[in-house]
């Protein structure tokens, strides 16, 4: 486990570590190196877990479901959190508590049981719900950030709390993407609605992604610019569908994904995602900004 892993084991006993992850395995594009330490720890052990990296200086990246990240071919050296292992959901009326590990899919089917709704376009989304909140992840139909309260976090081994008013969402973007911290959970305020509804739209989000390029890829690699037309429409225009680095492809079908198509390396990725950011804002004088966030 490198210069800090076996310390780490002697002072947190209870953490099963993994030393040497593939990131490959870990994320949904499928490129990366090895995480030098893994730990799949509990909720009750995140703030443990985070004070002790801070003393000894240790750098941490909580992963989630893998999608909208793209390792480097290097290793990591620090510990990646996964959130897997904490998930409960909890609703009291129209108010829903997702703890961060908790899968889009366990999500809206909970919603769906207990009529609650609001949360039905983020259906078919390759998250859990703290990767869900770190992204302000949504479509065109609404954002994460409308109808979150709060979020609860651990930075430095302190729990905080904070307002969603109070947590800088942007287009794809909040504060919890700047500073070192692990998402314990969200809270959500919802509608009431009959299991019936709620059902219906989170088919009707489905059929609306049913035609999204199939394959190992980040999603949406760039966020949609001020003014209406979307990167993948920019890309398109830019004449950069099809284009190949290595194993990465441009895919055809959406431009906005990058698809592993076999054999690709993240250097394949971040030099296609270089080249097409060039290319577009040389066709339309537009500086695409990456949606996608790299694990260096």
């Amino acid at each position: 486990m490198g210069r800090y892993g076996l310390f780490l084991s002697a002072l947190l006993p209870d953490i099963p570590f993994e030393r040497d992850v593939p990131l490959s395995e870990r994320t949904t594009v499928g490129v990366g190196g090895a995480a030098d330490v893994f730990a799949p720890c509990t909720a009750g052990q995140v703030s443990s877990l985070l004070r002790v990296c801070e003393r000894c200086r240790v750098d941490i990246y909580p992963l989630g479901a893998g999608s909208n990240v793209l390792p480097s071919d290097e290793d990591f050296k620090g510990m990646v959190i996964s959130t897997s292992h904490f998930d409960r959901l909890a609703a009291e009326g129209d108010t829903l508590t997702a703890e961060s590990g908790a899968k889009v899919g366990k999500l809206l089917q909970f919603c769906r049981l207990r009529g609650l709704s609001g949360l039905e376009f983020l259906a078919g989304i390759p998250a859990r719900a703290g990767g869900l909140v770190c992204m302000n992840a949504g479509t065109k139909d609404g954002h994460v950030a409308d109808c979150l309260e709060s979020v609860t976090f651990v930075r430095g081994g302190k729990v905080y709390t904070l307002a969603a008013r109070d947590c800088a969402f942007g287009e794809k973007k909040s504060l919890f993407q700047d500073i070192p911290c692990v998402i314990l959970s969200a809270r959500f305020r919802l509608r009431p609605a009959t299991r019936e509804e709620v059902g219906e739209r989170i088919a009707a989000a489905l059929e609306k992604r049913k035609d999204l390029p199939k394959g190992k890829s980040m999603g949406c690699v760039f966020k949609n610019p001020a003014g209406g037309v979307s990167a993948g429409a920019l890309i398109e225009r830019s004449g950069c569908k099809g284009w190949r680095e290595g194993g990465a492809v441009v895919s055809r079908i959406h431009a906005n994904f990058m698809l592993n198509v076999g054999g690709a390396s993240a250097s394949d990725f971040r030099l296609l995602i270089r080249r097409v950011k060039e290319r577009v804002r040389r066709c339309t004088g537009i500086c695409l900004e990456e949606e996608i966030r790299y694990m260096r």
